[in-house]
């Protein structure tokens, strides 16, 4: 983001204001909340074109499963080749155009909040993702089956219950199953906790 990018959008919110006197004739601490305010616009503009814009890295196959996903999950949780990810750390599995959790391990747990998950939808299981753009990557992937990779997300979880919403950065990858025939199965996630 450069500096003309934030001057012209701070001035943009400023003129949109009914009341606006003219830029040049308010105070400069005014001017300076405005120029915040712009930053922040400009940044969740940028996350997520990085987040929705498609990848140029070669493209990742979908997982193929020869038996059910009931009966590969515990597989997929603990086979270390399939990682997309060097050094992922969480795991999940996901099943169905819903998205229902079928595996977890601890540490996907530990980054969600230690809730029960099982049997749920992703939109029941973590209704705090409304808005951040998570629920919507799961359904493209589903849909176009092309693995999503992303790096040092933004992410707000309730980590405790009926706790504040914390922020994380994560790297993600979000990955179809399918079987052997190319139906869609489901989905695994994989990823880890780069938050400072």
């Amino acid at each position: 983001m450069t500096d003309e990018e934030v001057e012209a959008v701070a001035r943009g919110f400023y003129e949109s204001l009914e009341n606006a006197r003219g830029w040049a004739s308010e105070p400069l601490y005014l001017q300076e909340r405005f120029r915040e305010h712009a930053r922040v616009a400009i940044a969740a503009v940028e996350q997520y074109e990085a987040m929705t814009e498609p990848t140029t890295e070669p493209m990742i196959e979908p997982l193929t499963v020869a038996v059910p996903l009931e009966q590969a999950g515990g597989y997929l949780m603990q086979a270390a080749h399939i990682s997309v990810l060097p050094g992922s750390t969480f795991r999940a599995v996901l099943k169905g155009p819903s998205h229902i959790y079928h595996e977890a391990n601890a540490d996907y747990f530990k980054l969600v909040g230690h809730r029960n998950l099982f049997t749920m939808p992703v939109r029941d299981a973590l209704p705090e993702l409304a808005g951040q753009g998570y629920y919507e990557l799961l359904d493209r992937v589903y849909r176009t089956r092309q693995t999503f990779v992303g790096e040092l997300l933004p992410i707000s979880l309730q980590m405790v219950p009926r706790g504040p919403l914390e922020e994380r950065r994560i790297d993600l990858v979000y990955r179809p199953i399918q079987d052997r025939g190319g139906e869609m199965l489901g989905l695994f996630v994989e990823g880890c906790d780069r938050t400072l």
